[in-house]
């Protein structure tokens, strides 16, 4: 009997571990979706930027920097979504098959960086 009742509670806790993985995995694909769609406006922003700021270059010279550093962050930040999205797939997954942990982290939690000591010594001894 009492076999019983420790496998119904076993049964009952993989239950409520395979629920709460799910609704990780759940929260971490809506993330994703919002990911991609936050960068796909950024794209389309990026790109319109760009095309006016080319068309600003016969006028301002200086706008061609405009333009280059945009085109450099559509590349770059297309490049980090991508990566981005698949390490977060991978880590839904990973929920899923139990060997990544069941929740996410608060966003409270998160550690911060004590503040940097002065030096103990000054690095820089000036003459008087």
């Amino acid at each position: 009997m009492n076999q019983q009742l420790a496998d119904l509670e076993r049964a009952k806790e993989d239950a409520a571990d395979k629920k709460l993985r799910a609704e990780t995995a759940a929260e971490i694909d809506r993330l994703v979706g919002k990911l991609t769609d936050v960068g796909a406006e950024f794209n389309n922003s990026a790109a319109r930027l760009s095309e006016h700021a080319a068309r600003a270059v016969p006028l301002v010279y200086d706008a061609l920097g405009l333009d280059k550093f945009v085109a450099t962050c559509l590349v770059g930040v297309l490049a980090a979504l991508e990566l981005v999205t698949k390490l977060l797939c991978a880590h839904a997954d990973a929920v899923i098959a139990g060997t990544a942990p069941g929740t996410l982290p608060r966003g409270d939690d998160q550690h911060v960086p004590p503040p940097a000591q002065a030096p103990a010594e000054p690095h820089f001894k000036y003459p008087p």
